[in-house]
């Protein structure tokens, strides 16, 4: 699979990997960090990134610490199938 295909499995509730992301349709992972999960039937993604906040929905969401540069980019491809749902 592709990452943007194990972000859609998480947006779906179904279980998929590739090389450095997975899922089990609850959470989902960059490497063995979860970036993501559900949470009251909203999904959740957290913001790892090196940016110090993003704006979501007019509100700044902290970074919870930057990781990686590869864990950056599954952070932003998970948020772009969960939608505006960041913590």
């Amino acid at each position: 699979m592709t990452n943007q295909q194990v972000a859609q499995a998480w947006a779906n509730g179904q279980a998929g990997a590739s090389a450095h992301m997975h899922t089990d349709g609850r959470t989902i992972h960059s490497y063995e960090l979860c970036i993501g999960e559900w949470r009251n039937n909203v999904p959740v993604v957290f913001n790892y990134t090196a940016r110090e906040q993003v704006t979501v929905g007019g509100h700044a969401v902290p970074s919870e610490g930057f990781y990686r540069v590869t864990t950056s980019g599954h952070v932003r491809i998970a948020r772009k199938v969960a939608g505006f749902a960041v913590k």
